[in-house]
């Protein structure tokens, strides 16, 4: 497929997947650190990303790397989650941290949700 092809379908994708996030040009510059004109040229069609910054768009949008890259992008539902405006900041943090600290932070909230589960199994060993 010649590289023009290429870059159309990846802008594509990405128009398309950013339309599902509720996501705009501007939200990827501001959130993600991107130049304008970057992120122009590759909604244009006229640029191609380099690897680091699909990898870091798959991230932030919460999708694979072959959905911003293949030729069809499958229809999956979204989720019809209701975030609070704390959680999305959470989210957003989240997908800006590298391998290691989601590693941390999946670790702290294991943590905290077995502290709790174990409380409410007790309380209900004492009633029971």
């Amino acid at each position: 497929m010649p590289i023009e092809d290429i870059k159309l379908k990846f802008a594509q994708n990405l128009k398309n997947i950013m339309q599902k996030r509720n996501k705009t040009q501007s939200d990827l510059v501001k959130d993600l650190s991107f130049r304008q004109a970057t992120v122009s040229d590759w909604l244009n069609g006229k640029k191609y990303p380099r690897m680091d910054k699909v990898e870091k768009l798959a991230n932030y949008l919460g999708v694979s790397i072959n959905e911003l890259l293949m030729q069809s992008v499958p229809e999956s539902p979204v989720p019809a989650l209701q975030l609070t405006d704390q959680e999305k900041s959470m989210i957003k943090k989240y997908r800006q941290l590298n391998a290691d600290g989601k590693s941390r932070v999946d670790y702290v909230l294991n943590m905290e949700f077995d502290l709790v589960n174990n409380s409410a199994e007790k309380e209900e060993q004492n009633l029971g």
